[in-house]
């Protein structure tokens, strides 16, 4: 059950000002739905597109577009609200409380870079959905664990319309064409999603074994006459395949069958 944080004496929520971060004021006065619940002063707020990098043993705040642009300002009630977010090489250790507690983070759209493609722990999608339900794009440069469809589908409280992640040896498992279908018709109705193969040397067969599953039911697109608006963008090496659906209610019609049809 919450407190009643209205219903403190007025020095007291003028203490609790003192003591919140400007971070931890704004969601108050967000959830309180009114400006006196932290007096004596109302917390301001800007939006900015934000990029985080860790360099030299130092957290780096940037304008995402603007990698020389710091985001703060010297003013200590700076605080700066964030729907765009590129996180580059971030352990979440270097999130450090004196720059959260300047950031109001709810990102529609979230990339993570520069983040190692083999690691032994991939990264858990349940987590990420769970604590940025806004979100509607994202982009990961690592790899994800074989239940990522799942994770996905029993964490997000948005759909989503892009969706790009490097696939391993083992998050090729586990899920079938059927399931992937099903899981792109959740989404938006424009919704995308690309693949990146990031297989050790020697492991080639597990590139064929991807395209062979999608081929159960997708059609590349350069060959389809009416495609859907979804895509499944496969790329490995220097190379780029396009898979579609056709388009919903539609029998496929190959570009290839209309061209004997002209003859």
């Amino acid at each position: 059950m919450p407190y009643p944080i209205a219903k403190l004496a007025y020095g007291l929520r003028c203490r609790l000002d003192e003591l919140a971060t400007p971070s931890e004021r704004y969601c108050l006065q967000e959830a309180a739905g009114n400006l006196s619940i932290c007096p004596p002063k109302l917390q301001k707020v800007r939006e900015n597109s934000v990029r985080f990098s860790y360099k030299n043993g130092k957290l780096l705040v940037f304008n995402y577009y603007n990698p020389f642009r710091p985001v703060f300002t010297d003013q200590a009630d700076d605080l700066v609200y964030c729907t765009l977010v590129k996180l580059e090489n971030i352990r979440s250790e270097d999130l450090t409380s004196d720059v959260l507690g300047h950031l109001v983070l709810r990102p529609q759209d979230l990339r993570l870079e520069e983040m190692s493609v083999y690691s032994s722990n991939p990264l858990d999608l349940f987590i990420v959905l769970n604590n940025f339900p806004r979100l509607e794009r994202f982009y990961f440069n690592g790899v994800v664990s074989k239940t990522w469809i799942t994770d996905i589908l029993r964490s997000q409280k948005h759909k989503l319309s892009f969706l790009k992640v490097h696939l391993c040896s083992e998050s090729i498992k586990d899920w079938t064409v059927d399931e992937l279908i099903s899981f792109m018709k959740a989404q938006h109705e424009l919704f995308s999603v690309c693949f990146k193969l990031d297989f050790p040397p020697g492991h080639g067969n597990l590139v064929n074994e991807l395209l062979q599953r999608l081929g159960q039911k997708f059609y590349p697109k350069r060959d389809l006459m009416y495609p859907s608006d979804h895509f499944v963008a496969v790329i490995w090496l220097r190379k780029v395949e396009y898979y579609v659906l056709p388009k919903e209610g539609m029998f496929p019609v190959l570009k290839s069958h209309l061209r004997i049809q002209q003859k």
